[in-house]
Protein backbone atom coordinates (compact mmCIF):
# COMPACT_ATOMS: atom_id res chain seq x y z
CA UNK A 1 0.00 0.00 0.00
CA UNK A 2 1.09 3.90 -0.96
CA UNK A 3 -0.65 6.36 1.01
CA UNK A 4 0.19 9.63 3.02
CA UNK A 5 -0.94 11.31 6.22
CA UNK A 6 -2.89 14.34 6.85
CA UNK A 7 -1.51 16.57 9.69
CA UNK A 8 -3.08 18.83 12.03
CA UNK A 9 -2.50 22.26 10.35
CA UNK A 10 -2.74 21.74 6.99
CA UNK A 11 -5.06 23.84 4.66
CA UNK A 12 -7.50 22.15 2.14
CA UNK A 13 -5.08 22.70 -0.61
CA UNK A 14 -2.31 21.49 0.95
CA UNK A 15 -4.49 18.53 2.03
CA UNK A 16 -5.60 17.87 -1.72
CA UNK A 17 -1.68 18.16 -2.72
CA UNK A 18 -0.69 15.03 -0.44
CA UNK A 19 -3.67 12.78 -1.72
CA UNK A 20 -4.33 13.54 -4.95
CA UNK A 21 0.17 13.17 -5.62
CA UNK A 22 0.14 9.93 -3.28
CA UNK A 23 -2.78 8.56 -5.03
CA UNK A 24 -1.19 8.93 -8.31
CA UNK A 25 1.97 7.63 -7.27
CA UNK A 26 0.50 4.65 -5.95
CA UNK A 27 -1.52 3.97 -9.36
CA UNK A 28 1.59 4.54 -11.05
CA UNK A 29 3.37 1.61 -9.08
CA UNK A 30 0.10 -0.33 -9.63
CA UNK A 31 -0.31 -0.57 -5.32
CA UNK A 32 -3.54 0.44 -3.38
CA UNK A 33 -3.93 3.92 -1.63
CA UNK A 34 -4.03 4.24 1.79
CA UNK A 35 -4.62 7.46 4.05
CA UNK A 36 -3.64 8.11 7.71
CA UNK A 37 -5.19 11.08 9.75
CA UNK A 38 -8.67 11.03 8.00
CA UNK A 39 -10.13 12.83 10.39
CA UNK A 40 -8.68 16.12 9.74
CA UNK A 41 -9.11 16.01 5.90
CA UNK A 42 -12.36 18.29 6.38
CA UNK A 43 -13.59 18.62 2.70
CA UNK A 44 -17.32 18.22 3.29
CA UNK A 45 -18.16 19.60 -0.39
CA UNK A 46 -16.28 16.87 -2.27
CA UNK A 47 -16.99 13.35 -2.74
CA UNK A 48 -13.98 11.98 -1.74
CA UNK A 49 -12.56 8.67 -1.28
CA UNK A 50 -9.94 8.60 1.01
CA UNK A 51 -8.81 4.92 0.53
CA UNK A 52 -8.06 2.25 3.15
CA UNK A 53 -7.76 4.10 6.81
CA UNK A 54 -4.53 3.82 8.75
CA UNK A 55 -4.94 3.77 11.96
CA UNK A 56 -2.52 5.40 14.19
CA UNK A 57 -1.35 2.16 15.94
CA UNK A 58 -0.45 0.83 12.28
CA UNK A 59 1.44 3.73 10.89
CA UNK A 60 4.54 2.42 12.43
CA UNK A 61 4.45 -0.57 10.33
CA UNK A 62 4.77 1.66 7.56
CA UNK A 63 8.04 2.83 5.33
CA UNK A 64 8.20 6.37 5.51
CA UNK A 65 9.66 8.72 2.42
CA UNK A 66 10.21 12.59 2.94
CA UNK A 67 10.11 14.07 0.14
CA UNK A 68 13.17 16.19 -0.79
CA UNK A 69 13.87 19.77 -0.03
CA UNK A 70 16.04 22.73 -1.35
CA UNK A 71 16.14 25.66 0.30
CA UNK A 72 18.04 29.04 0.55
CA UNK A 73 18.74 31.57 2.71
CA UNK A 74 17.21 35.12 1.97
CA UNK A 75 16.44 38.22 3.52
CA UNK A 76 13.19 38.77 2.70
CA UNK A 77 11.41 37.44 6.08
CA UNK A 78 12.93 36.29 9.41
CA UNK A 79 11.41 32.86 8.18
CA UNK A 80 13.84 33.13 5.36
CA UNK A 81 16.52 33.99 6.70
CA UNK A 82 16.53 31.80 9.52
CA UNK A 83 14.75 28.61 7.93
CA UNK A 84 15.63 29.37 4.27
CA UNK A 85 13.07 29.69 1.45
CA UNK A 86 11.28 26.89 0.18
CA UNK A 87 12.38 26.38 -3.88
CA UNK A 88 12.52 22.73 -4.58
CA UNK A 89 11.35 21.18 -7.86
CA UNK A 90 9.83 17.85 -8.23
CA UNK A 91 11.92 14.71 -6.23
CA UNK A 92 13.01 12.30 -9.13
CA UNK A 93 12.40 9.43 -6.52
CA UNK A 94 9.10 10.75 -7.03
CA UNK A 95 8.39 11.04 -10.35
CA UNK A 96 6.78 8.27 -12.46
CA UNK A 97 9.92 6.10 -14.33
CA UNK A 98 12.65 6.64 -10.93
CA UNK A 99 15.06 4.11 -11.17
CA UNK A 100 16.11 2.13 -8.14
CA UNK A 101 19.19 3.70 -6.36
CA UNK A 102 19.96 5.21 -3.10
CA UNK A 103 17.08 7.25 -1.94
CA UNK A 104 14.96 5.85 -3.56
CA UNK A 105 11.94 4.43 -1.44
CA UNK A 106 10.94 0.69 -2.16
CA UNK A 107 7.69 1.63 -3.39
CA UNK A 108 6.74 -2.52 -3.20
CA UNK A 109 6.41 -2.07 0.28
CA UNK A 110 3.98 -0.39 2.54
CA UNK A 111 4.28 3.27 2.07
CA UNK A 112 3.70 6.78 3.56
CA UNK A 113 4.82 9.68 1.49
CA UNK A 114 5.25 13.30 3.50
CA UNK A 115 6.08 16.53 1.94
CA UNK A 116 4.72 19.41 -0.18
CA UNK A 117 3.57 17.39 -3.37
CA UNK A 118 2.69 20.08 -5.57
CA UNK A 119 4.79 18.96 -8.40
CA UNK A 120 2.51 18.24 -11.63
CA UNK A 121 5.35 15.27 -12.69
CA UNK A 122 3.81 13.47 -9.62
CA UNK A 123 0.06 14.07 -10.95
CA UNK A 124 -0.10 15.26 -14.36
CA UNK A 125 -0.99 12.26 -16.51
CA UNK A 126 -4.01 12.04 -14.21
CA UNK A 127 -5.58 14.85 -14.89
CA UNK A 128 -8.52 12.52 -15.76
CA UNK A 129 -8.87 10.83 -12.95
CA UNK A 130 -8.11 13.81 -10.47
CA UNK A 131 -11.14 15.30 -11.68
CA UNK A 132 -13.44 12.34 -10.97
CA UNK A 133 -11.54 12.02 -7.44
CA UNK A 134 -12.53 15.84 -6.33
CA UNK A 135 -16.11 15.41 -8.04
CA UNK A 136 -18.04 18.62 -5.81
CA UNK A 137 -20.88 16.58 -4.49
CA UNK A 138 -24.44 17.77 -6.02
CA UNK A 139 -25.66 19.62 -2.88
CA UNK A 140 -22.68 21.82 -3.20
CA UNK A 141 -22.64 22.82 -7.04
CA UNK A 142 -23.41 25.88 -8.42
CA UNK A 143 -23.41 27.75 -11.23
CA UNK A 144 -24.14 31.30 -9.67
CA UNK A 145 -20.94 32.77 -11.05
CA UNK A 146 -20.32 31.12 -13.92
CA UNK A 147 -21.07 33.96 -16.64
CA UNK A 148 -19.05 35.43 -20.03
CA UNK A 149 -18.29 38.46 -18.72
CA UNK A 150 -17.41 37.65 -14.83
CA UNK A 151 -13.25 37.07 -13.83
CA UNK A 152 -13.20 35.58 -10.75
CA UNK A 153 -10.00 37.34 -8.23
CA UNK A 154 -8.70 34.81 -5.62
CA UNK A 155 -7.04 36.68 -2.22
CA UNK A 156 -6.00 34.91 -0.09
CA UNK A 157 -5.58 36.86 3.54
CA UNK A 158 -5.35 35.18 6.90
CA UNK A 159 -1.92 35.37 7.82
CA UNK A 160 -0.70 36.03 4.34
CA UNK A 161 -2.29 39.67 4.46
CA UNK A 162 0.53 41.03 7.49
CA UNK A 163 3.61 38.93 5.76
CA UNK A 164 5.10 41.46 3.32
CA UNK A 165 7.02 38.10 1.43
CA UNK A 166 3.52 36.51 0.65
CA UNK A 167 1.18 38.97 0.34
CA UNK A 168 0.40 39.80 -2.84
CA UNK A 169 1.28 43.47 -4.37
CA UNK A 170 -2.15 45.28 -5.34
CA UNK A 171 -0.33 46.05 -8.58
CA UNK A 172 -0.56 42.71 -9.42
CA UNK A 173 -3.96 42.59 -9.02
CA UNK A 174 -4.81 45.46 -11.43
CA UNK A 175 -2.21 44.32 -14.20
CA UNK A 176 -3.72 40.49 -14.11
CA UNK A 177 -6.96 42.58 -14.44
CA UNK A 178 -5.84 44.44 -17.30
CA UNK A 179 -4.63 41.78 -19.01
CA UNK A 180 -7.66 39.82 -18.47
CA UNK A 181 -9.86 42.43 -20.14
CA UNK A 182 -7.81 42.02 -23.20
CA UNK A 183 -8.26 38.37 -23.42
CA UNK A 184 -12.13 39.10 -22.62
CA UNK A 185 -12.53 41.31 -26.01
CA UNK A 186 -10.24 38.69 -28.07
CA UNK A 187 -12.89 35.95 -27.12
CA UNK A 188 -15.98 38.22 -26.94
CA UNK A 189 -15.23 39.08 -30.58
CA UNK A 190 -15.12 35.08 -31.51
CA UNK A 191 -17.87 34.16 -29.19
CA UNK A 192 -21.68 33.37 -31.58
CA UNK A 193 -23.63 36.24 -30.03
CA UNK A 194 -20.65 37.71 -28.24
CA UNK A 195 -21.08 41.17 -29.49
CA UNK A 196 -23.89 41.48 -27.02
CA UNK A 197 -22.19 40.46 -23.75
CA UNK A 198 -21.39 43.94 -22.56
CA UNK A 199 -17.84 45.33 -23.63
CA UNK A 200 -16.24 45.48 -19.82
CA UNK A 201 -15.43 42.67 -17.99
CA UNK A 202 -16.70 42.02 -14.28
CA UNK A 203 -14.37 41.20 -11.49
CA UNK A 204 -15.93 39.36 -8.31
CA UNK A 205 -13.18 38.78 -5.15
CA UNK A 206 -13.52 35.45 -3.68
CA UNK A 207 -11.39 35.39 -0.54
CA UNK A 208 -10.91 33.95 3.26
CA UNK A 209 -10.57 37.45 4.52
CA UNK A 210 -12.55 40.16 3.39
CA UNK A 211 -11.65 43.14 5.00
CA UNK A 212 -7.58 42.59 3.54
CA UNK A 213 -9.40 41.74 0.50
CA UNK A 214 -11.28 45.55 0.58
CA UNK A 215 -8.22 47.29 1.85
CA UNK A 216 -5.99 45.96 -1.09
CA UNK A 217 -9.07 46.40 -4.06
CA UNK A 218 -10.96 49.21 -3.02
CA UNK A 219 -14.29 49.55 -5.38
CA UNK A 220 -14.34 45.59 -6.26
CA UNK A 221 -16.82 43.35 -5.11
CA UNK A 222 -15.80 41.48 -2.51
CA UNK A 223 -17.23 37.63 -0.87
CA UNK A 224 -16.52 35.19 1.16
CA UNK A 225 -19.54 32.63 0.85
CA UNK A 226 -17.03 29.94 3.34
CA UNK A 227 -14.53 27.25 2.06
CA UNK A 228 -17.14 25.68 0.32
CA UNK A 229 -18.61 27.86 -1.97
CA UNK A 230 -15.04 29.83 -2.58
CA UNK A 231 -13.81 26.50 -4.04
CA UNK A 232 -17.46 25.65 -6.31
CA UNK A 233 -17.20 29.45 -7.30
CA UNK A 234 -13.38 29.72 -8.54
CA UNK A 235 -14.08 26.30 -10.15
CA UNK A 236 -16.42 27.17 -12.08
CA UNK A 237 -15.55 30.59 -13.61
CA UNK A 238 -14.70 31.38 -16.94
CA UNK A 239 -11.61 33.64 -16.40
CA UNK A 240 -9.38 33.52 -13.28
CA UNK A 241 -6.82 35.39 -11.55
CA UNK A 242 -5.34 33.04 -8.89
CA UNK A 243 -3.36 34.45 -5.72
CA UNK A 244 -0.09 32.38 -4.57
CA UNK A 245 -2.02 30.09 -2.17
CA UNK A 246 -2.81 26.25 -2.76
CA UNK A 247 -6.35 26.84 -2.11
CA UNK A 248 -7.06 27.68 -5.25
CA UNK A 249 -5.06 24.93 -7.93
CA UNK A 250 -7.47 21.87 -7.86
CA UNK A 251 -10.49 24.51 -8.41
CA UNK A 252 -8.56 26.07 -11.38
CA UNK A 253 -7.01 22.51 -12.46
CA UNK A 254 -10.18 20.56 -12.28
CA UNK A 255 -12.47 22.95 -14.21
CA UNK A 256 -13.80 22.20 -17.21
CA UNK A 257 -15.53 26.16 -17.62
CA UNK A 258 -12.34 27.99 -17.14
CA UNK A 259 -10.66 29.60 -20.07
CA UNK A 260 -7.49 31.49 -18.75
CA UNK A 261 -5.69 30.95 -15.52
CA UNK A 262 -3.52 33.52 -14.54
CA UNK A 263 -1.06 32.78 -11.81
CA UNK A 264 1.84 35.28 -9.79
CA UNK A 265 5.21 34.34 -11.10
CA UNK A 266 7.45 33.29 -8.63
CA UNK A 267 4.12 32.41 -6.55
CA UNK A 268 4.84 32.52 -2.99
CA UNK A 269 7.89 34.79 -3.45
CA UNK A 270 6.02 37.31 -6.47
CA UNK A 271 7.22 40.08 -4.71
CA UNK A 272 10.66 39.99 -4.19
CA UNK A 273 12.02 37.35 -5.65
CA UNK A 274 15.12 37.99 -8.62
CA UNK A 275 14.16 34.75 -10.78
CA UNK A 276 14.08 32.07 -8.06
CA UNK A 277 10.89 30.25 -7.65
CA UNK A 278 9.37 29.66 -4.11
CA UNK A 279 8.86 27.04 -4.84
CA UNK A 280 9.63 25.29 -8.81
CA UNK A 281 6.81 22.67 -8.12
CA UNK A 282 4.01 25.69 -8.64
CA UNK A 283 4.90 25.91 -12.63
CA UNK A 284 1.63 24.70 -13.70
CA UNK A 285 1.21 23.41 -17.56
CA UNK A 286 -2.04 25.30 -17.82
CA UNK A 287 -1.45 28.42 -16.42
CA UNK A 288 0.13 31.79 -17.31
CA UNK A 289 2.07 33.46 -15.25
CA UNK A 290 2.40 37.44 -14.07
CA UNK A 291 5.25 38.98 -13.45
CA UNK A 292 6.51 42.43 -11.71
CA UNK A 293 6.82 44.13 -15.03
CA UNK A 294 3.34 43.26 -16.05
CA UNK A 295 3.66 41.00 -18.64
CA UNK A 296 2.70 37.02 -19.07
CA UNK A 297 4.85 33.98 -18.77
CA UNK A 298 4.35 30.69 -20.56
CA UNK A 299 5.37 27.72 -18.02
CA UNK A 300 7.81 27.14 -20.56
CA UNK A 301 9.57 30.59 -20.16
CA UNK A 302 9.30 30.52 -16.72
CA UNK A 303 11.34 27.23 -16.39
CA UNK A 304 14.10 28.49 -19.05
CA UNK A 305 14.33 31.95 -16.70
CA UNK A 306 14.65 29.67 -13.62
CA UNK A 307 17.16 27.62 -15.47
CA UNK A 308 19.45 30.62 -16.16
CA UNK A 309 19.04 31.79 -11.98
CA UNK A 310 20.21 28.46 -11.18
CA UNK A 311 23.33 28.81 -13.30
CA UNK A 312 23.86 32.73 -11.89
CA UNK A 313 22.92 31.46 -8.60
CA UNK A 314 25.59 28.37 -8.44
CA UNK A 315 28.45 31.14 -9.66
CA UNK A 316 27.27 33.48 -6.58
CA UNK A 317 27.56 30.84 -4.17
CA UNK A 318 24.08 31.53 -3.24
CA UNK A 319 23.02 28.02 -2.20
CA UNK A 320 26.18 28.04 0.31
CA UNK A 321 24.63 30.40 2.63
CA UNK A 322 24.19 29.25 5.90
CA UNK A 323 21.11 30.60 7.96
CA UNK A 324 21.23 32.83 10.52
CA UNK A 325 20.33 32.03 14.46
CA UNK A 326 17.67 33.30 16.07
CA UNK A 327 18.65 36.73 18.21
CA UNK A 328 20.95 37.33 15.47
CA UNK A 329 21.68 41.29 15.38
CA UNK A 330 20.71 40.78 11.31
CA UNK A 331 17.50 38.61 12.57
CA UNK A 332 16.15 41.34 15.12
CA UNK A 333 17.14 44.25 12.60
CA UNK A 334 14.72 42.57 10.37
CA UNK A 335 12.24 41.69 12.38
CA UNK A 336 11.59 45.98 13.12
CA UNK A 337 11.72 46.87 9.87
CA UNK A 338 9.01 44.53 8.83
CA UNK A 339 6.74 45.36 12.04
CA UNK A 340 7.61 49.68 11.21
CA UNK A 341 6.03 48.26 7.66
CA UNK A 342 3.14 46.43 8.87
CA UNK A 343 2.20 49.40 11.44
CA UNK A 344 2.43 51.82 8.59
CA UNK A 345 0.46 50.03 6.27
CA UNK A 346 -2.46 49.58 8.66
CA UNK A 347 -2.57 52.85 9.32
CA UNK A 348 -2.33 54.18 5.97
CA UNK A 349 -5.72 51.42 5.32
CA UNK A 350 -7.24 53.23 8.11
CA UNK A 351 -6.66 56.17 7.09
CA UNK A 352 -8.18 55.45 3.23
CA UNK A 353 -11.18 54.45 4.98
CA UNK A 354 -11.98 57.31 6.76
CA UNK A 355 -12.13 59.78 3.49
CA UNK A 356 -12.11 57.22 0.95
CA UNK A 357 -15.48 55.15 0.76
CA UNK A 358 -14.26 52.61 -1.57
CA UNK A 359 -12.22 51.53 1.27
CA UNK A 360 -15.67 50.75 3.09
CA UNK A 361 -17.37 47.12 3.17
CA UNK A 362 -20.46 47.31 1.72
CA UNK A 363 -23.50 46.67 3.67
CA UNK A 364 -25.14 43.21 2.78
Amino acid sequence: MIGTEFLKGQGLGNRLFCYVSARCIALDHGQTFGTAGQQLFHAEHLDVDLGTPIPEEERSAFQRYDEAEERIIVRDSVHDLTHGCYIAGADPALCPGARERDGVPDFSRDLLIYGNLQDESYFGAHRKEIRQWLRVRPAYESGEYTAEDLCVINVRGGEYADDEALFLRRRYYLDACRLMQGYYEEIRSSLPGGTELPERLRFLVVTDDEEAAHRLLPGFAVHHFGPEKDYVTLKNARYLILSNSSFGFFPAYTSETVRRIIAPKYWARHNSSDGFWASAQNIYQEFLYLGRDGRLCTPEQCRKELADWRRRAEAKGIFDRAPAAEGDPEVEKLRRQLARKRLLHRALWKAERTVDPRCKKPKN
